[in-house]
């Protein structure tokens, strides 16, 4: 995977500082990664970490895993100080898919096991 220095070409996109404004040559070099795309009942990474949850925690059906971020590392920003380092994408390692009021009901019915869960694309 490679990140870019092209813009999406939406007006409101011009105001915003993205990519070469933020991150050193480094962050621009092709990187590998492997992945698992997986089917289940995942609360989001945030969520995760969480010990509190509600009936507004959402549950989502899909997860994709990389082995490591898809940011850029800390040392690939050229200014981390700030919002970089408050919000650490670097350590962001799974995205969630597919918000699902079923999954809910099966976490209110007490049904953790989710047997469904299976790696989709590993």
């Amino acid at each position: 995977m490679t990140l870019t220095t092209r813009r999406l070409e939406q007006p409101q996109s011009a105001r915003y500082l993205i990519n070469e404004a933020l991150l050193t040559d480094d962050a621009f070099l092709p990187k590998t990664y492997s992945l698992r795309l997986e089917k289940g009942n995942f609360l989001t990474p945030c969520d995760e970490l969480s010990s509190f949850e509600d009936e507004f925690t959402p549950r989502f059906a899909l997860r994709l895993a990389f082995d490591k971020s898809p940011y850029p590392p800390r040392e690939e920003w050229k200014e981390p100080e700030g919002a970089p380092d408050a919000v650490k994408m670097w350590k962001w390692k799974a995205f969630v898919s597919r918000s699902s009021p079923e999954l809910k009901l099966l976490k209110k019915h007490g049904d953790n096991s989710t047997p469904w869960r299976d790696c989709v694309v590993c």
